[in-house]
């Protein structure tokens, strides 16, 4: 039997679209001044853009360059393949193929079905297995995964040693001495004040602060004085 041309239905219950040259991750205007430059790639008539970042969510989708910006002309309209509700669905994949940041990734549509064109808040997300998403850490900057094949460096630090277990993937960091000022309190012994940093293949990280044994003082008694291996 000889192959035939699939019929529209088909189409547009595909979960894959065709790749986008560029992604916005934040707010822009897509009509009257949209931009001519996205993540570092000068756009193209007709190049197609995944936008993800709009303050009104159900303004993102995949759109196509109809005028290149220069100045306040800049317009940008939803693409063919996703400008109709029917066509994006829950779990829709689309490839990015350039940008400083966001070359050769994949974002998937996390929204659940049932989602209208225009009214439902689209949340896109990066799809891939080869970076740990977001570190936070309360009171300093976010370290963010932004680009694929990102290593997060954990550095031992005054006072801190690491030891790694490459078959468990897991790291533990703890004091490399700790001492105290009184005679007689005993010296917590490396498991008793551990953190560990537990690696699922590259994606994430999980830091687990365990607790000290109540035999010994809490981390913030003023009787614990920390000193180096080599005082």
């Amino acid at each position: 039997m000889g192959l035939t041309r699939p019929r529209a239905h088909q189409v547009q219950d595909l979960d894959y679209k065709q790749t986008a040259r560029a992604v916005t991750t934040s707010n822009i205007t897509l009509s009257g001044g949209a931009p001519a430059t996205v993540d570092g790639v000068s756009l193209a008539l007709r190049d197609r853009v995944l936008v993800t970042g709009q303050s009104t969510g159900s303004e993102n989708g995949i759109y196509y360059v109809t005028t290149v910006g220069a100045g306040s002309n800049g317009t940008w309209e939803r693409s063919l393949d996703a400008d109709t509700t029917g066509e994006v669905s829950a779990g829709m994949i689309i490839m990015v193929t350039e940008g400083t940041t966001y070359a050769d990734t994949q974002w998937k549509l996390t929204t659940d079905d049932p989602i209208t064109i225009g009214t439902t808040s689209l949340t896109f997300v990066r799809n891939g297995n080869a970076a740990y998403g977001t570190v936070a850490v309360s009171g300093e900057d976010s370290i963010v995964a932004d680009t694929i094949g990102d290593t997060l460096t954990i550095v031992a630090g005054t006072n801190l040693a690491l030891t790694t277990n490459a078959s468990t993937d897991t790291l533990t960091k703890f004091p490399s001495e700790i001492t105290t000022n009184f005679p007689g309190k005993p010296k917590p012994s490396k498991s008793n004040a551990t953190i560990l940093a537990v690696l699922s293949s590259v994606t994430s990280v999980i830091l687990i602060l365990r607790s000290f044994s109540s035999s010994f003082p809490p981390i913030d008694d003023p009787t614990i004085v920390y000193v180096s291996p080599t005082a």
